[in-house]
């Protein structure tokens, strides 16, 4: 039978590649074979979460992350949570991954003081970066007029300040390959795409996944086109007009994975001739949360997602007589429903999705408002 000790280097790399950062450290001590194999790990994760180990793990990265042997650096994660790590630490070992042509780079970084972690400029001109996400307010996104990531595929950017308002459009301006976007912004402080970018943003071929979250100023333009378009998020975002969320419906032929959130500070409603030209054909699953007392817009949203196979439904509407849901509205391939109960009218709401869901399997209510549930109530 034979030894672990008798496998090949390449092939040892490729065993701590399945295991955390830190194990795969921590065989560095079994023999002097084992010494330096770790160093050959094309992906790289590096957490500091206990202040009593920040400094022997900060010594430990300035001293080994420069003799990194790996010819690519393929993924470097990041997080620090508290202020554990200081910004200069950040910026120099980003720095060094993007000379080593690294393809997938995630920070996730937090601090209690004013300090804010500055990125270094080589990488917004990283031509090997295909992933990139940046999770925290206090890293400063400030974006060079040099910048150009040709191989940018995955952005997303998640409560991060920018250094001014050319920052964002500079950033999105330069990826000419970008499929997958996530914007998801501070609730205190609203973000406005500026309108040259919103016209590109909404007609980005290339763009599979967008997703918008927060306080956002979605303006979508007369020239929307997103044919390659197949998840789309927006939640909480602030539309610019009530014809906006209808328009962008509308031109979102091959949508799959739809979710939409409406709170109380919603500034649209749906238009009858904006929904009834939605076209999502290959719609298989929605998400949909209204706040509001809205119910013809409910009706009219149905009717534009009566593919789906899977449907979660969470809504306030107070109207006792009220439909919310016509008899012509048939979900024929909805196969998963799940319902939170946030009204007292739930269950008219419940018994029209049954009556019209002929290949429903799976039912799911949960209570998501306090409402009076009669415990006489019999789902057959």
């Amino acid at each position: 039978m034979a030894k672990i000790s008798d496998l090949s280097d390449e092939l040892l790399v490729k065993i701590l590649s399945f295991l955390p950062t830190q194990v795969a450290v921590s065989t560095s001590v079994l023999s002097k074979q084992w010494m330096f194999i770790w160093m050959w790990l094309p992906k790289l994760e590096f957490g500091f979460r206990v202040r009593s180990r920040y400094a022997c793990l900060r010594d430990f990265i300035d001293k080994n992350l420069p003799l990194h042997k790996a010819p690519i650096i393929e993924s470097l994660c990041l997080s620090s949570f508290c202020g554990l790590l200081q910004p200069e630490d950040l910026k120099s070992w980003v720095g060094i991954a993007v000379s080593r042509y690294v393809r997938e780079l995630s920070i996730n970084y937090s601090s209690y003081d004013r300090s804010v972690a500055l990125l270094p400029c080589s990488l917004y001109r990283c031509k090997s970066l295909v992933t990139l996400k940046l999770i925290g307010k206090k890293i400063l996104v400030d974006v060079p007029p040099t910048v150009c990531l040709p191989s940018l595929k995955t952005l997303r950017l998640d409560s991060v300040t920018y250094s001014k308002d050319e920052s964002l459009r500079l950033l999105l301006s330069c990826c000419p390959v970008l499929d997958d976007l996530f914007i998801d912004q501070d609730y205190f402080k609203l973000v406005n795409i500026p309108q040259n970018v919103s016209c590109s943003l909404y007609s980005w071929k290339s763009l599979v996944t967008l997703k918008l979250h927060g306080e956002i100023l979605v303006d979508v333009p007369p020239t929307v086109c997103l044919p390659s378009l197949k998840t789309l998020q927006l939640l909480c975002v602030i539309y610019l007009n009530e014809e906006s969320l209808g328009l962008l419906l509308s031109c979102c032929a091959v949508l799959e994975d739809l979710s939409i959130e409406r709170g109380c500070n919603d500034n649209v409603k749906a238009n009858e001739s904006s929904i009834e030209h939605m076209h999502m054909p290959e719609l298989e699953e929605a998400d949909i949360s209204l706040m509001e007392d809205i119910a013809k817009d409910i009706e009219m949203l149905f009717k534009s997602i009566t593919t789906v196979k899977r449907l979660s439904l969470k809504m306030s509407f107070n109207g006792g007589n009220e439909t919310v849901h016509r008899d012509g509205i048939v979900f024929s391939q909805l196969e998963d429903l799940k319902l939170y109960i946030r009204s007292d009218n739930w269950s008219k709401l419940l018994v029209h999705l049954l009556k019209h869901s002929p290949n429903l399997q799976i039912l799911n209510l949960l209570l998501d408002y306090p409402v009076s549930v009669s415990s006489s109530t019999t789902l057959r």
